[in-house]
């Protein structure tokens, strides 16, 4: 690591690297060719050749790609990795990004990625972890952004593409500290999830069923989030409903948020409690979340 390093994070602005990663092996600079030599029709790739395609999202840069050199390619196509949600991305491109984060975290080399690739749960198979590291490592190398061992060759581009909306590379370094010591930031294994949002039972439950909602990007309070923030968690409410309406039949709900260290919030990640209510549950429900001040439920 150098001095225009960071540390890079385990998630890329909240995108799990653990998931929808196993790509189908073509590399983009055969996809490329292809593609010029097809005059751009999506039609006539091979199966493979569609998959690299739409990993990249190149149905939205496709006039550009054909109407530039193989060195303008490699430009446009590094600008469209930057301008795009991670989770846009498919396999292939969110691969470049796993390669150099166990190289520049574990170490570099093909031995250390596949043990990476088995220990962590990604994938037991060896064909997998080999269709990772070839096309991670190979598409990162054509896009000058790795070395040929997996390392980052181009730290400025690695820092946009995590960077997201952080305003400074100090501001970056506190927002992955945050996510690394957050533990909603390392779930990695969802009942419910959609682009933006997340949803997983509670670890410490009110009740059975009692389910949090919480949005991919590591931020503190509600009024922070944007608003398709909002509308993935709404989302996801209602998702979870129907889940425990299934499972448990409740016979209502409270739906709250802590917003604010005065307000009972201790985990910093905003998340929204979905509460199963059950008769019998406590003597006088009445009041609901009006007992967040016990002396104020009743009215």
């Amino acid at each position: 690591m150098n001095e225009n390093s960071i540390k890079i994070p385990k998630q890329l602005r909240g995108r799990d690297l653990h998931t929808n990663i196993i790509p189908t092996v073509c590399n983009l600079k055969n996809m490329l060719n292809k593609l010029k030599i097809v005059n751009g029709d999506y039609k006539k790739l091979k199966q493979w050749e569609k998959r690299s395609y739409q990993a990249y999202l190149i149905d939205e840069i496709n006039e550009q790609i054909l109407n530039s050199a193989i060195e303008e390619n490699i430009e446009i196509i590094r600008n469209h990795i930057l301008k795009n949600n991670p989770y846009k991305l498919g396999a292939s491109c969110i691969d470049i990004y796993l390669v150099a984060y166990v190289a520049e975290t574990y170490g570099t080399g093909k031995d250390t990625f596949f043990k990476y690739i088995f220990e962590s749960g990604i994938s037991d198979k060896k064909n997998s972890a080999q269709a990772i590291w070839q096309v991670g490592k190979g598409d990162g190398i054509f896009l000058r952004i790795l070395n040929e061992d997996g390392s980052v060759r181009d730290w400025n581009f690695f820092i946009n593409w995590i960077k997201g909306e952080a305003t400074s590379i100090q501001q970056l370094q506190d927002n992955i500290d945050k996510e690394e010591s957050c533990p909603f930031c390392t779930i990695t294994d969802p009942i419910l999830q959609n682009e933006l949002a997340i949803g997983f039972f509670d670890k410490y439950p009110v009740n059975k069923g009692h389910l949090l909602i919480i949005p991919r990007r590591h931020v503190d309070q509600y009024f922070d989030l944007k608003i398709e923030e909002r509308q993935a968690i709404d989302d996801l409410l209602f998702q979870g409903k129907s889940l425990v309406d299934e499972e448990y039949s409740p016979a209502g709900y409270n739906i709250g948020i802590n917003n604010g260290e005065v307000a009972g919030q201790t985990i910093f990640h905003v998340h929204v409690h979905l509460i199963p209510r059950y008769k019998g549950d406590m003597e006088e429900p009445r009041g609901g979340v009006r007992g967040v001040i016990p002396e104020k439920r009743m009215y």
